[in-house]
């Protein structure tokens, strides 16, 4: 097995995920904390509440909607989170258990790189 590989092997994501991680190393630890972000909030669902409709427009407020892609919002937004009580993100249109879940991942994300 490559080196890439047993680095892809202990992170818990998809091997496209992971492979994305391991490649965010190039870039620094920003980068690679805000993929990881993304990836968590991927890994759980999603964070941000739909309805039939799409998104409700709660979380809008939290972030920079116009971001370059819809992962870019979703690892901000899980950061902005951190802050946040659990009222003030289901007011905010936010799932709580899945901010909850995603923190989990990222943490586990995080120390999989060690």
């Amino acid at each position: 097995m490559t080196k890439i590989g047993r680095a892809m092997e202990r992170m818990p994501l998809e091997p496209h995920g992971a492979r994305m991680l391991v490649e965010a190393r190039k870039y620094g630890p920003r980068v690679r904390r805000q993929l990881a972000a993304a990836l968590a909030v991927q890994e759980v669902g999603g964070i941000r509440m739909r309805n039939k409709d799409g998104y409700p427009e709660g979380w809008r407020s939290l972030v920079d909607s116009r971001a370059i892609s819809e992962m870019v919002v979703d690892a901000n937004l899980l950061a902005t989170c951190h802050d946040m009580s659990d009222a003030d993100m289901r007011h905010s249109d936010i799932f709580v258990k899945n901010v909850h879940q995603a923190n989990k991942v990222y943490r586990r994300l995080l120390n999989s790189e060690k």
